[in-house]
């Protein structure tokens, strides 16, 4: 969903809530952030960098990492989409750039989204700024031409 809030169609309390206040009840679940050392399924307890922990059920939450398979100019310049803050952060810098073309005399580099990854994200995220560029952005900036926005969706081979 962080396509969303990049998108100005969600906020990010929407898909971000705190884990401990889902569990702030319950006596039985304890949250621990710490580096694994050791999982001993057998016995049911994992060594840590905050020590042992036995275990009922274990979830290993680890997320992921953007992969940019070695192309570095990608990875210097491009803006990754792992969380709400990162979201938050592509979302403020697309609306200043449409604020930038009320002004600036070079407007073509504006006019340009380019997205890198064609897997689930990256086209939904360009089919939330294709949304925009039809229904809202014509509304919220009348003085731009959006017929000359373009959205960039790329994908290695």
């Amino acid at each position: 969903l962080f396509y969303q809030v990049a998108a100005s169609q969600i906020e990010p309390a929407t898909v971000s809530f705190p884990i401990r206040k889902i569990f702030q009840n319950r006596r039985d679940v304890k949250i621990r952030m710490a580096n694994v050392l050791a999982v001993h399924s057998s016995e049911k307890y994992i060594e840590t960098s905050i020590g042992q922990f036995e275990y009922d059920y274990l979830v290993i939450a680890t997320g992921s990492k953007t992969n940019f398979y070695g192309n570095q100019q990608i990875e210097e310049h491009s803006l990754k989409l792992k969380s709400s803050f990162q979201a938050m952060h592509i979302r403020n810098m697309i609306l200043e750039n449409f604020e930038k073309l009320l002004y600036v005399e070079d407007k073509e580099p504006y006019y340009n989204i380019v997205i890198v990854g064609g897997g689930a994200t990256g086209v939904e995220l360009a089919g939330a700024y294709a949304e925009m560029k039809r229904d809202v952005l014509p509304r919220d900036y009348p003085d731009i031409d959006f017929s000359k926005l373009n959205i960039y969706l790329l994908e290695g081979a």
